[in-house]
């Protein structure tokens, strides 16, 4: 079954067990970009998430403490920190939510705005 919102289906609407998390994160299993460097970017499926962060899938690839997350399906971007790392998974947590006008919510459009973003963030 599809949501209506996102078209997208969910893995479960139950929290995991023994939860102790301010915000207790919920599975999802959601298409994601990170944005960090000077015009870098990774795909990153978002395994679960909450308010306050998420997990991510994200290989391999190093990353550098501060990112910008964009979930593809809502067009919303959030400023991160990378918390942990555990093999291929790792731990963000949500520093500042962005809505991106669902007129520019395309993947590259995202991207660019996403860099922009990451680039402000590194400045201040």
């Amino acid at each position: 079954m599809r949501t209506a919102q996102t078209g997208e289906q969910p893995m479960s609407s139950t929290l995991h067990r023994g939860e102790t998390r301010a915000a207790p994160r919920r599975r999802v299993l959601r298409s994601g970009r990170l944005a960090f460097g000077e015009g870098m970017s990774a795909d990153c499926p978002i395994r679960d998430e909450s308010a306050s962060g998420a997990r991510i899938t994200v290989g391999a690839h190093l990353l550098p403490r501060d990112v910008v997350l964009v979930c593809v399906s809502t067009g919303v971007a959030y400023e991160a920190r990378v918390v942990w790392r555990r093999g291929q998974d790792a731990g963000l947590r949500f520093e500042r939510r962005h809505e991106l006008e669902r007129a520019a919510a395309t993947p590259a459009i995202s991207l660019r705005l996403a860099h922009r973003l990451w680039s402000h963030r590194r400045a201040s």
